[in-house]
């Protein structure tokens, strides 16, 4: 599982990124077109940083970090 935590880890830097543009843009036209999407990325950003985080933590869990 560790190595898929490379994969993981940059989807929640990308949707958590575009929720704040649709942020930004329903504050200049405030409407639903931009909420509602704004809403589900955050959403799915959280849920990519609980996945990244589980995989991550899987990964340093394989390295071997005994001093040598």
């Amino acid at each position: 599982m560790s190595s898929l935590h490379p994969i993981f880890v940059h989807f929640p830097i990308a949707l958590l990124t575009v929720s704040l543009l649709f942020e930004f843009a329903s504050l200049l036209r405030p409407s639903p077109d931009f909420t509602r999407p704004g809403w589900w990325l955050k959403l799915g950003g959280t849920a990519g940083v609980l996945l990244s985080v589980a995989t991550g933590l899987s990964a340093r869990s394989d390295l071997d970090l005994s001093p040598q």
